[in-house]
């Protein structure tokens, strides 16, 4: 039983902390939050009265309006000044840990998160251990905490640093620690505040001593992009989007190109595409090429379920240049890391077919079968099989035996088989329908000679 709006709760509009919370209830909110036969939609007990973060049954609220954030950073706020109205449910906080160590929406799946509701939790819950990848994707709503010798100054103008060198009116925020500079909001920062995707901890980050502040990392509207190097000449390394894609870039400054300046623009910093990788982190793309033209080299995909075989990920490998790429080359491997085998592919009026597929059959064999036709109709057409030497694994470039197959997809009739110097070794067995109903029931789907077979 997950909670009604009727089970939400209404707090005042100036909270101490611009998330959730540890909140141990009133005698009064507990009251009602029973009434009526309602209970702890986690736990399925009733609600408990006073119980306060590192006791049995502590409670914590989650905002249902998770963009509970502050105008201004601390020591320059205004009473009442905080955005979204501070309706919240309140969960057992242990289940509640339970739930979120696993998933990133709170147990309605109405919204995400905050960041710093997650850590809240963890830091009670987490014993330290390791934290999802996914956390790290989840919207901060506080402004950055740079500890107690923090001073935050409101600019109304100045010089666009650290991009661009031209001077800038419409006002921002800047927290310096002990004279450093650590972090300034983007410039025009109160209209950024009337767009609902604008968090406070949306900025630049910086780390240094004073005069040597060097740019670490830059947020904006869910998107995240990190920098290493000298201050004034830092470049990009990365960047992930707020659907969690990443994007990975080279460091090393291509021949020709221009010297960095002090005041580059973000794009400039930002060297060539090396890898793209997909928001679940399974799928990525490697890149080769200059800045502005990069052709995908590879692409590889990892399988996280697989019933039949033990094929675990899928290399492409690609051709063309940049927009215009064909794939030519599959390989497939299996879960100890070991390749499983290798598709040759063509490309015809855009769609891919295979031609050849290299199997590592084991027993110290390897098989090549050959294929003709278009995508989704490849046929059959030869199977070899070449011993590989027992010690050194190189596979002999005669085959040990040689099958030839004429007819459609999936009606192939075997006739003829050879030994590796090319006699004839056909029987009449080897012809006879039960012979061929065998090939194509047995051998066809279920031995690596098919191409779409379960082994691969």
């Amino acid at each position: 039983m997950l909670p009604s709006l009727g089970q939400l709760s209404l707090g005042p509009l100036t909270m101490p902390l611009p998330t959730g919370e540890f909140h141990a209830l009133p005698e009064s909110e507990a009251a009602e939050l029973n009434a009526n036969g309602g209970l702890e939609p986690l736990t399925y007990n009733d609600y408990q009265a006073n119980r306060a973060r590192g006791e049995e049954g502590a409670t914590f609220r989650l905002y249902w309006e998770q963009r509970r954030a502050f105008k201004n950073p601390p020591g320059h706020r205004a009473a009442g000044e905080v955005v979204a109205q501070a309706l919240y449910a309140v969960y057992d906080a242990e289940a509640l840990w339970e739930w979120l160590s696993k998933h990133d929406r709170d147990p309605t799946n109405s919204f995400r998160v905050s960041h710093e509701d997650w850590m809240e939790l963890y830091a009670q819950y987490g014993h330290s251990g390791p934290i999802p990848d996914f956390v790290e994707t989840l919207p901060r709503f506080a402004w950055p905490d740079f500890g107690p010798n923090t001073t935050w100054v409101w600019e109304e103008s100045g010089v666009a640093w650290p991009f661009g060198g031209t001077s800038w009116t419409g006002g921002r925020w800047r927290a310096e620690v002990d004279g450093a500079l650590r972090f300034a909001t983007e410039k025009d920062y109160a209209e950024w505040c009337e767009n609902p995707e604008f968090k406070p901890s949306d900025g630049f980050y910086f780390e240094g001593p004073p005069g040597r502040e060097r740019l670490v990392e830059y947020r904006f509207l869910g998107q995240s992009e990190w920098f290493s190097g000298e201050p004034s000449k830092e470049r990009a390394t990365s960047t992930r989007f707020a659907d969690g894609a990443t994007t990975e870039y080279s460091l090393e400054r291509e021949e020709g190109s221009v010297v960095l300046q002090p005041n580059a623009l973000l794009d400039a910093r930002r060297g060539r595409v090396t890898r793209r990788v997909s928001p679940d982190g399974l799928g990525s793309a490697y890149y080769k090429g200059p800045k502005g033209l990069e052709s995908i080299d590879y692409t590889e995909q990892v399988w996280t379920d697989d019933i039949l075989v033990t094929l675990k990920k899928v290399r492409r490998y690609f051709q063309g240049e940049a927009g215009q790429e064909l794939v030519y080359k599959v390989e497939r491997y299996k879960s100890d890391g070991s390749l499983h085998d290798t598709h040759f592919v063509r490309v015809e009026t855009g769609a891919e077919y295979t031609w050849m597929r290299v199997f590592d059959f084991g027993a110290r064999v390897q098989a090549v079968v050959m294929y003709e036709g278009k995508r989704g109709h490849e046929a059959i057409r030869k199977v070899e099989e070449h011993a590989q030497d027992y010690d050194t694994r190189e596979v002999q470039p005669l085959p040990d035996k040689i099958w030839e197959f004429e007819g459609p997809a999936n009606q192939e009739r075997l006739v003829r088989v050879r030994n590796g110097e090319g006699v004839d070794e056909t029987d009449l067995d080897d012809l006879s329908e039960r012979k061929q109903r065998i090939y194509r029931l047995v051998f066809m789907p279920f031995s690596y000679w098919g191409l779409q077979s379960h082994i691969g």
